[in-house]
């Protein structure tokens, strides 16, 4: 009961609690002690809940709460595109289609995961699900299958004294065998006649092949970019011109041949 008092004269009006505050909105009675009241309210319980969830108690009777903006929440900006676009085959054909023209007009040190997601029009983590990384991703593009660098990898990993051979073997596997050979001779095809395509291939051998082979195997970047610029030079040779001497060896001709001759450049290195 509260007690007011207006000119003098004293009044009692009774105490509306947050409960029976909806009694009212409900019935159109304060009367907290009405049986009806009580049996109206629980037949609207459910409709009450959600309101009755914001009254916090402490704040006195009948206060009901402002809810906490959660600062946490992602915002979206308007227009702003994100997630999955269509279904996964389209999503990756995006990612794909942007990938190519962004690698060729930026090159690759200068095109980003997030760039590509963005001129996708999908979400970054989209592009990771889908290629696993940047290199991933460039492979792709140039359809190469599998990893490249990886089989280069795994072959710097031989003994310092092999490291000519493994290497010259690697190589050659990658450049002549039925499921990776074919595109990357497509692949060098397209550097020789287009600027972008070169500019592209040229920051990928530069910024992710030659300095995974020169941290496997220990060697400095000089001796690195000698052996790289040999084998390099090979490819031209024998998979572009096609000149005689080149092409006309056998893969077992240019292991034997090549192999002693890049191991002596990486022993010149003490």
């Amino acid at each position: 009961m509260n007690i007011t008092s207006t000119n003098g004269i004293t009044s009692a009006s009774p105490t509306i609690t947050a409960p029976s505050f909806f009694a009212v909105w409900l019935t159109g009675t304060s009367d907290n002690n009405s049986t009806a009241v009580e049996s109206n309210v629980e037949l609207q319980r459910q409709r009450c809940q959600p309101l009755l969830n914001n009254v916090r108690p402490g704040l006195g009777s009948g206060a009901v709460s402002t809810p906490t903006p959660d600062h946490d929440a992602p915002t979206v900006s308007a227009g702003s595109r994100t997630g999955r676009r269509g279904g996964d085959s389209t999503t990756r054909d995006d990612i794909l289609v942007a990938a190519r023209r962004l690698f060729g007009e930026n090159g690759f040190s200068k095109t980003s995961m997030r760039s590509i997601a963005a001129e996708a029009g999908v979400d970054v983590a989209l592009v990771s699900y889908h290629f696993g990384n940047k290199r991933g991703l460039f492979t792709a593009v140039m359809d190469v299958p599998g990893d490249p660098v990886s089989r280069v990898t795994t072959a710097a990993q031989s003994p310092r004294e092999d490291l000519g051979r493994s290497l010259i073997t690697a190589f050659t596997t990658i450049w002549e065998s039925p499921d990776t050979g074919p595109a990357l001779q497509a692949m060098l095809r397209s550097a020789a006649t287009d600027d972008n395509a070169a500019k592209t291939f040229g920051e990928f051998a530069s910024g992710e092949m030659l300095p995974a082979v020169t941290a496997t195997t220990g060697l400095t970047s000089e001796t690195v970019r000698a052996v790289g610029s040999c084998v390099f030079g090979l490819a031209l040779m024998r998979y572009l011109v096609r000149a005689e001497s080149f092409a006309a060896l056998t893969t077992d001709e240019v292991v034997d041949q090549f192999g002693p001759r890049l191991q002596a450049i990486i022993d010149l290195e003490k």
